[in-house]
């Protein structure tokens, strides 16, 4: 399964994975709803396994990874079963993924952030997903809205979009 979101500056703050069989691509009402869905399968995906000062952001290039080794640190820098991509940084404007603790934003945990597309590519079964995903205000208005879509296991069928 795959998650392909799209916006300018957007952050992915929050896995919530479920690793079984199935994606009906339903929206879930809540994280509340969710929870108890998943009940103690839950696997959440924090960003908070990578170790850097609070208000600094890094690049830490296109593809992220559990096997991922960034700045010294890794593997394991992120939960098993997901891989992270920035696919439009081969533009000159769009530099990659970037691992973010600017709290000053409103940020909860550390983010994952990206410039134009971030595709979180399940490599496991999943059933359900849940994350929280937010534009940051950095003055500029909003170039384009946000969307998400979410694609089956052959990365091809269109599941849902938003």
């Amino acid at each position: 399964m795959r998650l392909n979101f799209t916006g300018w500056k957007l952050a992915l703050v929050a896995f919530i994975l479920f690793l079984v069989t199935d994606l009906s691509a339903a929206v879930i009402s809540s994280r509340a709803v969710l929870a108890a869905r998943l009940e103690s399968a839950a696997v959440t995906e924090d960003f908070e396994s990578f170790v850097f000062p609070d208000e600094a952001a890094l690049r830490v290039g296109v593809i992220l990874d559990a096997s991922s080794i960034i700045a010294g640190q890794g593997p394991g820098l992120v939960k098993p079963g997901v891989r992270l991509s920035a696919p439009d940084a081969e533009m000159a404007t769009w530099r990659g993924l970037q691992w973010d603790r600017q709290f000053s934003y409103g940020l909860q945990s550390a983010a994952m952030v990206t410039d134009g597309r971030l595709v979180a590519d399940f490599t496991v079964p999943v059933t359900h997903v849940g994350f929280d995903m937010f534009w940051f205000n950095v003055g500029n208005p909003l170039a384009t809205p946000s969307t998400v879509q979410v694609y089956a296991a052959d990365d091809t069928t269109l599941l849902y979009s938003a």
